[in-house]
């Protein structure tokens, strides 16, 4: 592929360093907007490093928003429009001679949220412990959360004619200004999928990819909508990667915001071939479940908080706190994080039974966080029994899956362990077996009964790192 000046069609040093642990990032967005040719530029005089799994460690737990007009109708975002999905996988199109929805085609046309409604939303993340936003800015049905510069290019060509249009409000702004005003980090989701895009219909990927180029380059530069900490993309078409142009949805947006950890979904393809090691991005995104134990590449599980469904539906159940509890914790000691979904209504309000569980949670998160937000999971492999964090010298032990009559098994550390109590400072008996197995005599302590989470703290005689990971997980003896 020849070089190009043009923003997101320029390959860089950073390209070649994509697939490393720590993501390299060039300094200079307002450069990268100058068109100046790589060549005229010193790389190394303004390098920065950002480890991602330090980065996400530091903050463990955040809220996932999908909203958009689906929400005016209560239908699943992008998923509940009745008609053909193009670029999808066979078994996921639909009847292609299907084309439009007349009732979800026309939504948009009465979407309008409430003007404190980023500001309440961002306040409900915050009061539950959370400390990052990641928001749609566009999912499959190609409706722009955001002042599109090239709306009129979309399927939503008369945008401006909308309530949304007339109020020159832009709800991606809005979700920013509120992110920021309350000390959060954001990221932004976009999917690089368009089911109603006339050139991605008819699968002129080439020609689309100029189109998607314009938001997010649109969307990413700083003097738009500020820092931007995430980027989450959700695949593109069920097709071959060329015309996405490789590494360059990866490579770019690093131009434009340093320090801007990518995911692993910017070219995968849903299944049609597997994506090469330098395009994998920063971290993995497992998808309604909690990851396994992996210390060696960052993660994040995105879950919703209403499963299955990831937009505002009337009558759907909402996850319990001690359900969401397990898996803040469960994440936590796989060392992974948790992105936990909340759909709001289409006031853009939170139902009141959601705004209830995420206040527990926050109550929860107030009292135990330092086992939680900047910890690194293990020194011990997790299990249905629960796992460990850590910090420095001093490890956290969650027992999720209830407590038993014989003793808790920790593997053999290659570390000493110094003293082991509750949060509370009392004691726990334990004793070393001949294989240096530790054996935790638990009959005198209960779980939460609401939460069914118990955490134990081990002080050790060494800083942890992960070459203490162990080779077994913790367990009952049998």
């Amino acid at each position: 592929m020849s070089e190009s000046p043009d923003l997101l069609g320029r390959r860089t040093l950073l390209g070649v360093l994509a697939a490393v642990p720590a993501v390299i990032v060039t300094g200079s967005a307002a450069h990268a907007l100058s068109g100046a040719r790589q060549s005229q530029r010193n790389p190394a005089a303004d390098l920065q490093v950002v480890d991602p799994g330090k980065v996400l460690a530091s903050l463990r737990f955040g809220m996932f928003v999908h909203f958009n007009p689906s929400s005016v109708l209560g239908r699943e975002i992008s998923w509940g429009r009745q008609a053909y999905r193009p670029g999808e996988s066979p078994a996921q199109q639909g009847d292609p001679s299907v084309k439009n929805d007349p009732v979800y085609d026309a939504a948009y046309r009465s979407f309008l949220p409430e003007k404190d409604w980023a500001t309440k939303l961002v306040a409900a993340a915050k009061s539950a412990g959370m400390n990052y936003l990641v928001f749609t800015t566009k999912h499959h049905d190609g409706y722009p959360n955001f002042r599109a510069d090239n709306v009129k290019q979309s399927f939503y060509s008369d945008f401006a004619e909308t309530p949304m249009g007339k109020s020159g409000r832009d709800l991606t702004r809005e979700v920013a200004d509120a992110v920021r005003a309350a000390g959060l980090k954001l990221g932004l989701y976009y999917s690089q999928r368009d089911w109603t895009q006339p050139d991605y219909v008819k699968a002129d990927y080439t020609t689309y990819y100029g189109y998607m180029k314009e938001h997010l380059q649109q969307l990413l530069t700083e003097s738009h909508y500020g820092k931007v900490d995430f980027l989450w993309y959700d695949s593109i078409p069920y097709t071959d990667i060329k015309p996405f142009n490789p590494p360059e949805l990866i490579d770019a947006p690093r131009e434009l915001q340093p320090g801007i950890l990518v995911n692993n979904r910017a070219y995968d393809t849903m299944g049609h071939q597997d994506v090469p090691k330098e395009l994998i991005g920063d971290y993995d995104t497992p998808e309604q479940k909690i990851g396994g134990f992996n210390v060696t590449r960052p993660w994040e599980s995105c879950i919703t908080i209403t499963p299955p469904d990831w937009a505002w539906m009337p009558n759907h159940s909402v996850s319990d706190f001690a359900t969401l509890v397990k898996s803040i914790a469960g994440t936590a000691v796989g060392d992974g994080n948790l992105l936990l979904n909340v759909g709001p209504m289409k006031t853009g309000y939170l139902e009141d039974n959601v705004t209830t569980v995420l206040k527990q949670v926050g109550d929860w998160m107030g009292r135990y966080k330092h086992t939680i937000v900047g910890t690194r999971g293990g020194p011990y492999r997790s299990s249905e029994v629960g796992g460990s964090t850590y910090q420095g010298s001093t490890i956290y032990l969650h027992l999720t899956g209830g407590m038993r009559s014989v003793k808790l098994r920790l593997p053999r550390l290659n570390a000493k362990v110094k003293s082991i109590t509750d949060l509370d400072g009392t004691p726990v008996p334990f004793t070393a077996d001949a294989t240096g197995d530790l054996l935790l005599d638990l009959q005198r302590f209960t779980v939460d009964k609401v939460t069914q989470d118990y955490i134990l703290q081990l002080t050790v005689d060494k800083p942890m790192s992960p070459e203490f990971v162990t080779d077994r997980a913790i367990s009952w003896d049998s």
